[in-house]
């Protein structure tokens, strides 16, 4: 890495004070929509738990071996061997594999900026922010402009810190059309759903068909091709291309049997739809709880999500007192903590209680013990103000 470059800026007190009143708006939108996301992932939950259940009742065990017409629309589970018969080729260089999919990816060997900023509050609201900027040659897959680089040429090398204009070649992927489970045919959603990537190393004998128009340029080297003078010392510019595939394999699958496609399969109270594909040999009950695992996890994620969403919004509306108080910074830095801590606890409280609200009307029993726990938490919140702002009453008419 080379040495670095230092920039150092300053924002005034009343360019802060708008940009955070700017953000209040913000902060009010964050907070707003985090409301009705917590309580549709509620819904969706129960939804998608219902239709699980039904879905559990309803499934049939069949053998992946022959089309049984009397199941049409019936939800099925079997296992076999995800198979097709086709070669995928990228035909730009010339790689074919027997594959359900078949991926390319590419990276180049580029200058990246990278930056660390050190801010420091001052008397009267200002905030002075040092930058500091260092340059490292990376592998990335995509390109970086280097045009609003703040240095032109490496300080100690003297290089130019200028990348190529465009990638030379894209990542690219491949997919069969027809992919098998014994007598079935898989659905585009079900394909979507094989996953079991592994590396495809490229040969000298897929060097030996590749392409004329490329093969010049190319070399075998780490399991893929490589475009460039020297792979042990690269330089800026230079290539590589490698490839991941999915292959046949064993896997389960729960759809509905539509003629010989296995596809979604819609619940009869129309809570939702079924389409699980699995890797390895599951039974019946292992690939629901599998289903209600994915869920509950998603649900947790969505959950925290509308936690943060609620305290990021709380903090940015009050962050123009923050400001306000950073006339005085320790007073600033003190004000900053106490939005921070207020809007952890309000956004606890209030994600909590929209939570408990969409599980009240989907199950009463457990909204109803959310409820509580909510309540309990926003009394404790007031009593502990109640009890801190007594206290400081105290101290002040002993000091007098």
């Amino acid at each position: 890495m080379s040495d670095s470059v230092t920039e150092v800026t300053t924002e005034g007190f009343f360019s802060k004070l708008m940009e955070s009143i700017k953000g209040v708006l913000f902060g009010l939108l964050l907070f707003i929509v985090a409301f009705p996301c917590l309580i549709w992932n509620e819904w969706s939950a129960v939804n998608r738990y219902q239709t699980l259940a039904m879905g559990q009742a309803a499934a049939i065990e069949v053998s992946a071996d022959t089309v049984d017409g009397g199941n049409e629309g019936k939800l099925v589970h079997l296992s076999g061997k995800a198979t097709t018969d086709e070669t995928l080729t990228d035909v730009q260089f010339g790689v074919s594999e027997n594959a359900i999919k078949l991926d390319r990816e590419v990276e180049m060997y580029q200058w990246v900026q990278h930056e660390e900023k050190k801010s420091e509050k001052k008397v009267g609201g200002k905030t002075e922010t040092t930058t500091t900027y260092t340059w490292s040659k990376e592998w990335k897959g995509s390109l970086v402009s280097s045009s609003s680089f703040k240095a032109k040429v490496d300080p100690v090398t003297k290089e130019a810190l200028v990348n190529p204009s465009a990638m030379p070649y894209e990542d690219a992927d491949f997919a069969a059309k027809k992919v098998t489970v014994g007598a079935f045919d898989l659905s585009v959603g079900l394909v979507n759903r094989l996953t079991a990537w592994e590396d495809r190393t490229v040969s000298a004998d897929d060097l030996a068909v590749a392409p004329d128009a490329v093969k010049g340029s190319l070399q075998v080297h780490d399991g893929g091709y490589y475009l460039g003078a020297n792979p042990s010392s690269p330089s800026i510019g230079d290539v590589r291309i490698k490839y991941r595939m999915v292959k046949p394999a064993v896997v389960t699958v729960v759809a509905a049997q539509k003629n010989k496609t296995l596809d979604a399969w819609e619940s009869p109270g129309g809570t939702g739809s079924i389409a699980e594909l699995r890797a390895g040999t599951l039974s019946k009950d292992e690939m629901f709880e599998a289903a209600v695992s994915d869920r509950a996890l998603m649900s947790w994620i969505i959950r925290f999500g509308g936690f943060l969403a609620m305290f990021f919004g709380i903090t940015m509306i009050l962050r123009p007192f923050v400001v306000l108080g950073d006339v005085i910074p320790f007073v600033g830095n003190f004000l900053a903590m106490g939005s921070a801590i207020l809007g952890f606890f309000l956004a606890a409280i209030l994600s909590l209680g929209t939570i408990a609200i969409g599980w009240i009307i989907a199950r009463p029993i457990l909204g109803m013990v959310l409820c509580s726990i909510t309540v309990l938490l926003f009394g404790a919140m007031v009593a502990g103000a109640f009890t801190l702002g007594r206290a400081r009453m105290k101290a002040r008419e002993a000091a007098a």
